[in-house]
């Protein structure tokens, strides 16, 4: 019994040492320290388990209610190390990723500024500004120009797409910031807004429904009318 009293004054000084070292504020931190008083605390937390397994089958049976007491005593300790270890653990690796964000953010905009600074072909592409029945010629040219273009890098295109987009289309797009990483989101974002094939036939029609009706024989408006017709039927043989 001798032997395993010794033992537990062991074990309780082996305990409280690393839980001053835990609670020490001028210790600078790094993952593998961290994860060695993880590994401790785990082996005292065994060496506690089996010291009173031996202790309980010997003692007398008067003792019991003092030794468990004892146990529990250090069972909490030993929790509240592993607690504070797995908090520092956390911690760190939470500031380690945010340095890496950081790195990685900084890496980005460097790359956008390097390539926004790079002088940009100029295309032949009107601008869009939201009514649907221009949604099909732009998407057609700036596919054609900017979106297929392996030339371009991604910043890239999102600039000429923001440039080239007006009024209700620009207020879409106004909360991307211009990055590789948000040009396919944005694209996107524009072709389901408007690439919508049952609003454009709708569109279509009534813009053909609407066409004026000719009061007196006009060779230009007759041409007028008929260009217009002509447009509707077009554009609802392409959808």
């Amino acid at each position: 019994m001798e032997d395993l009293v010794a033992r537990r004054k062991h074990l309780k000084g082996k305990l409280t040492r690393l839980k001053n070292k835990i609670e020490d504020g001028t210790i600078e931190w790094e993952v593998s320290t961290v994860t060695l008083y993880e590994e401790q605390i785990d082996d005292v937390r065994v060496e506690f388990d089996n010291l009173y397994d031996d202790i309980l089958k010997i003692c007398p049976e008067e003792e019991e209610d003092d030794h468990q007491q004892q146990y529990n005593v250090s069972a909490d300790r030993i929790d509240e190390v592993k607690l504070a270890i797995q908090q520092i653990m956390r911690n760190l690796v939470g500031q380690q990723q945010t340095s890496q964000n950081n790195r990685n953010r900084r890496l980005s905009r460097e790359t956008v500024t390097k390539e926004l600074n790079v002088k940009l072909p100029k295309f032949d592409i009107p601008t869009f500004s939201g009514n649907i029945l221009d949604w099909t010629l732009f998407c057609d040219l700036f596919s054609s120009s900017v979106h297929n273009n392996a030339a371009l890098g991604e910043a890239q295109k999102l600039q000429y797409l923001k440039s080239l987009v007006r009024g209700d289309a620009e207020q879409l797009l106004a909360s991307y910031q211009i990055s590789d990483a948000n040009y396919k989101e944005a694209w996107g974002t524009l072709k389901k807004r408007y690439q919508n094939t049952r609003e454009l036939i709708r569109s279509q029609l009534i813009r053909f429904i609407e066409m004026p009706t000719l009061r007196m024989e006009s060779a230009v408006d007759l041409r007028k009318l008929v260009d217009t017709a002509s447009s509707v039927a077009r554009a609802l043989r392409a959808l």
